[in-house]
């Protein structure tokens, strides 16, 4: 989404988790075209992924604890707004 939505400054940082799709060859293309530095997967470094870690438990606490949905559906639209709507642009 930075990169179709935003002006995404030319060496920043693409934080991830350890999912495989981001260490494919293809992502870390995309990556390199538009300019960022991907981070060697580290299996237990836990600066490399403080920041990441504490947006997703600040997105937890602030939302996700204090609501219920009955779906996965139901759910994606009030975290993409918390994300996108408030955390991003505001926090």
């Amino acid at each position: 989404m930075v990169i179709a939505f935003r002006a995404a400054p030319k060496g920043g940082i693409h934080h991830r988790d350890r999912g495989s799709q981001y260490c494919s060859q293809e992502d870390q293309k995309i990556l390199r075209q538009h300019g960022f530095k991907a981070p060697p997967v580290m299996q237990d470094n836990m600066h490399c992924r403080a920041m990441v870690e504490t947006c997703f438990k600040t997105l937890k606490a602030e939302l996700i604890w204090r609501d219920t949905w009955n779906t996965r559906r139901q759910a994606e639209m009030p975290i993409f707004k918390y994300i996108n709507g408030f955390y991003n642009p505001q926090r």
